[in-house]
């Protein structure tokens, strides 16, 4: 059994052949060029001791801030609780306040010339919707087609908005409890595809088509844990591709940059048109790293992405308060506010470095 490396999880073969089967016209997925992905200068937004609206509202005032820092990008850690709390109810119960918050900001965000990375399938023990098991949702059909009842309704809320936003789904919180990601893996990949591995083409395809809409993986391919298959669906129908990087503390400049060819290699090796980005990616300040090694993981990783026509995406601006007690130390600033050696570092690199 391998340990998890993604933050995604720090924060939190069963059939599945009944669910909703795929319409018959599917509209083409969103074909923007990959220099929209290539661009991605994002950080990701997580506050850990406030309530969803609480923290979007800190977001909005902190957007000079952070494209000051040379951001140009967020990604909101957005549970999916947060905006539909009883998802099996019938009519489904959603937050419109928080959506509403949630809009306010993706406009702020607009206003400011920066966009929104929104992860959708957030859920875990003690913050999963009423009624979602978080252990067998994508397995059970009930749970699941809940799920891209919301994905749908997300998109309808986010109408006129579908240019600053990408959503994005990930294997984290979706892989069933009862197996092994790493021994099961097959077993695994075979939910996922029938699941979230396919989730674009069962959409509101009059919807879909207008987001850009990527999976984000940890393992499968990104460590290769897949041995060379996809936890996607075959043909992949979601529009970018995302990878991770963590762990890379230890590692000399020369070792990250051949570990970071090597994940991307997995990717481009299976879907060599797709855009791909390094959607997750952190060096840890706890002991033994220290935060001069952090700005120096960064950095090395940040400038391969340049280098190399990846956009990326740095967990993450705030302090959560329990890093290095269980958990990496990742965040860019200090609980008092003040930037690590890490934000200045890649604010130099950001800023000063052309645009594609």
């Amino acid at each position: 059994m391998k340990t998890r490396v993604s933050a995604t999880l720090c924060l939190c073969l069963a059939a599945v052949s009944s669910l909703a089967a795929a319409p018959k016209t599917l509209a083409a997925p969103n074909t923007q060029g990959t220099q929209a992905y290539s661009n991605i200068r994002s950080v990701t937004w997580y506050e850990y001791t406030v309530d969803y609206a609480t923290s979007l509202s800190h977001l909005q005032n902190a957007i000079p801030t952070l494209k000051a820092e040379g951001f140009n990008t967020v990604w909101l850690v957005t549970p999916w609780a947060a905006l539909n709390p009883k998802p099996l109810a019938s009519p489904s119960v959603y937050n419109q306040s928080n959506f509403n918050r949630l809009k306010q900001t993706v406009r702020a965000l607009k206003y400011a010339n920066m966009k929104a990375i929104i992860g959708l399938n957030y859920l875990g023990n003690g913050w999963s919707p009423q009624g979602i098991d978080y252990c067998t949702w994508t397995e059970n059909p009930v749970m699941y087609r809940s799920f891209e009842a919301y994905v749908n309704q997300v998109m309808s809320q986010l109408s006129g908005l579908e240019d600053s936003v990408y959503l994005l789904v990930f294997t984290e919180n979706s892989e069933p409890c009862t197996l092994d990601p790493y021994d099961d893996a097959q077993q695994v990949m075979a939910v996922l595809r029938s699941s979230i591995g396919s989730m674009p083409t069962r959409l509101n395809q009059a919807n879909r088509v207008k987001f850009k809409i990527g999976y984000h993986d940890y393992s499968y391919i990104n460590l290769g844990w897949g041995g060379g298959h996809s936890p996607v669906a075959s043909p992949n129908s979601f529009d970018f591709m995302s990878m991770v990087a963590y762990g890379f503390d230890p590692m000399t400049d020369s070792q990250i940059s051949t570990e970071l060819a090597t994940r991307a290699r997995r990717f481009r090796t299976l879907y060599p048109t797709l855009p791909l980005i390094i959607g997750e990616y952190g060096g840890d300040y706890c002991w033994p790293y220290g935060e001069v090694n952090q700005s120096r993981v960064d950095t090395d990783i940040a400038s391969f992405g340049v280098t190399h026509k990846y956009g990326s995406s740095v967990w993450g601006w705030v302090s959560g308060g329990f890093e290095c007690n269980g958990y990496p130390g990742l965040s860019l600033t200090r609980p008092d506010g003040s930037s690590r050696p890490s934000a200045t570092a890649l604010k130099s690199l950001l800023q000063l470095t052309p645009l594609n």
